[in-house]
């Protein structure tokens, strides 16, 4: 789970995928290119306590779920590229700098 308002890139998540540990993330955020909603992981409004409890609840209740979304998180940083860490980390130092 990264409930983050602002994130300077993906590596938190990104780890968690490889992991083979389903995300959990707020939208707005800059995941989008990275968490596919219910395939990889789950993207949730921010801001929201009781929308971010529904997706735990729902992979601690079901486990075939949970295993097949494992292995999507996993495959799923096989295709990632270094752009995706780059883009994100230039973007967080370009939004620090104009500050």
């Amino acid at each position: 789970m990264h409930p983050a308002l602002i994130d300077a890139g993906p590596k938190v998540v990104t780890e968690a995928l490889s992991s083979g540990l389903p995300a959990i993330v707020t939208t707005g955020v800059g995941y989008s290119e990275i968490i596919r909603d219910g395939y990889n992981g789950f993207t949730v409004p921010t801001r929201n306590a009781d929308a971010l409890v529904k997706p735990i609840i729902r992979l601690l209740g079901e486990p075939d779920l949970l295993s097949e979304m494992s292995s999507n998180a996993r495959e799923s940083t096989e295709n990632l590229s270094m752009r995706i860490h780059a883009e994100a980390v230039s973007d967080a130092i370009i939004t620090i700098y104009n500050k």
